[in-house]
């Protein structure tokens, strides 16, 4: 049970409600983002025994006694950590009509939502004594080869008996994960909370309860002879599966076991089980979500020539590609303007917004483009820290996702948790794995050339290079972090190699490439 938490003050008529553990906290944000593509109303999400905020969504720290269940792709019921979980649903649902709204609609955070989800407050009545709870899959459930249709072989048959319940008034089996509450439900949801904590239930939950707090939520229905609901307006369904969906008359069918649509599509409101947010973000484009344009600021810590400036670059041109993207970039600091090539192919493309000293000058960019997506090309902590703690403010409106570009950073400094890293090696997943939030490897892209030899040896040719000798050639900006030094003294112990280093020497690094210069000559 919770014993602590924090909130905003805000108080609505209805509201979205949803919550997650920390493994949770990524699939969490795509579920509230594909609500917020069609619907206006607000949303909480409660997270336990983490402090993060939610993009776009009042966040409520949820503390309690449960250890962090890792996210699989199934949830084991066998887990009794899993019971404890799950029971904290009527608690949260409880705190938020107390607190935030007069009805709530509890959403499972592995959904994405369909244009028609706010007409679920229209299929229920919001002035009764019970939520009104989704209609299940199937009517009589079975687990590790237990469940049955006759009373004494029903999974719900221990609960039925601890708690004195007759099965003869069961009816439909109802879900937990989508239901609406009205401020009248109250009194329902602690005896709930109460049946769902019961000693013998907590002490075996694999009995008492094998589908958690939904075996004690049926018996509770049945018990009180409730029997209004929802219909069923949801569809276990995965990026592979949507074909079957809207391309075929599949409408009200069990397409296949665990697989079944509602009646019609303004019935089907949500498409639950995925927890992967790329696969998430691959549904909601697949059902042609009407989004409006979507808008990235990119934060370059600097554009002077070298690999960063570069990988910007392809980024734009590919983004630049699509549709509906617009882009704006934001030079964090000006160095020096002797070799600015991406920087001037980067002004043509997008045009730029240089900060220099007055780096809070950003939240004109912020207030003027307002972005959907701030992409930080450098770990924060490098930069202003004022600036830095604005841009992560808890009611921001747009997500931010950060790269790093160099193998000197240590991932135990990181302070601000971004909505997602964007690494361009696969050698920063590892050094982050201890690292919080959601991790892709977006590579440069390399057009891998095959050269024959016949090619190579017109090449060295053509170049000048004795095609007796073994050539290595090292490519970067003369700087302290490139370390052509350590190459030069490399090169001067191997006098049958030859060396060649291409790159740029700007005067802001001249104190660096300049001493090294009066080695070699």
């Amino acid at each position: 049970m919770s014993d602590s938490y924090t909130h905003a003050h805000i108080k609505a008529d209805k509201m979205y409600v949803l919550y997650a553990n920390a493994s949770y906290y990524s699939t969490v944000c795509m579920a509230v983002e594909s609500i917020q593509q069609f619907s206006d109303l607000p949303i909480t999400v409660y997270l336990l025994n983490d402090h993060r905020e939610v993009p776009g969504a009042n966040t409520v720290y949820w503390e309690c006694d449960i250890e962090d269940v890792k996210q699989e792709a199934y949830i084991d019921r066998d887990d009794s950590r899993m019971y404890k979980l799950l029971i904290q649903r009527p608690l949260i649902v409880k705190h938020a009509l107390e607190h935030f709204a007069d009805t709530i609609c509890y959403v499972d955070s592995d959904s994405v939502a369909t244009s028609y989800v706010d007409s679920i407050f229209d299929m229920c009545n919001i002035e009764s004594g019970h939520p009104y709870f989704v209609e299940g899959i199937y009517d009589y459930l079975f687990i590790n080869g237990r469940g049955g249709t006759t009373d004494h072989d029903t999974l719900e048959y221990p609960a039925c008996q601890l708690f004195n319940v007759s099965q003869d008034k069961r009816d439909k089996y109802r879900q937990t994960g989508y239901f609406v509450a009205g401020k009248n439900t109250i009194n329902f949801l602690d005896e709930w909370y109460w049946m769902c904590t019961h000693p013998i239930v907590l002490k075996n939950p694999q009995i008492y309860a094998p589908y958690h707090e939904e075996t004690i939520l049926n018996v509770l229905l049945w018990k009180c002879d409730i029997h209004m609901g929802l219909p069923y307006i949801y569809t276990n369904a995965g990026f592979d599966k949507l074909n079957q969906i809207y391309e075929e008359n599949n409408w009200g069918t069990m397409v296949m076991p665990w697989f079944k649509l509602p009646e019609c599509k303004e019935q089907l409101l949500f498409l639950h089980g995925e927890k992967d947010p790329v696969q998430m973000s691959k549904i909601m484009s697949k059902m042609s979500i009407p989004m409006s344009k979507l808008k990235i600021l990119f934060v370059a810590p600097h554009l002077s020539t070298g690999g960063m400036p570069a990988f910007l670059v392809k980024r734009i041109q590919a983004l630049q590609t699509l549709p509906n993207v617009s882009i704006q970039v934001v030079e964090y600091q000006c160095y020096s303007k002797d070799y600015v090539v991406q920087r001037d192919e980067i002004i043509k493309l997008t045009g730029l917004y240089t900060l220099n000293e007055d780096k809070m000058r950003i939240f004109k960019a912020v207030e003027e483009f307002k972005p959907d997506i701030i992409h930080i090309d450098e770990m924060s902590e490098r930069l202003d820290p004022k600036m830095v703690r604005r841009l992560y403010s808890p009611d921001r409106k747009y997500r931010i996702v950060e790269t790093c570009h160099d193998v000197s950073f240590n991932p135990s400094d990181k302070i601000f948790t971004p909505d997602a890293y964007a690494f361009c090696t696969p050698y920063h997943l590892d050094t982050f794995k201890d690292v919080d939030g959601y991790k892709q490897v977006i590579e440069f892209p390399i057009d891998k050339q095959i050269v024959s030899p016949k090619d190579k040896l017109f090449s060295k040719a053509y170049l000048g290079m004795d095609s007796r000798k073994k050539h290595v050639v090292n490519v970067g900006l003369w700087t302290k972090g490139k370390n052509q030094g350590e190459g030069i003294e490399i090169a001067r112990s191997l006098p049958y190699v030859e060396f060649h280093f291409v790159g740029n020497q700007a005067g802001n690094f001249e104190d660096y490439w300049k001493p090294l210069m009066k080695i070699i000559y």
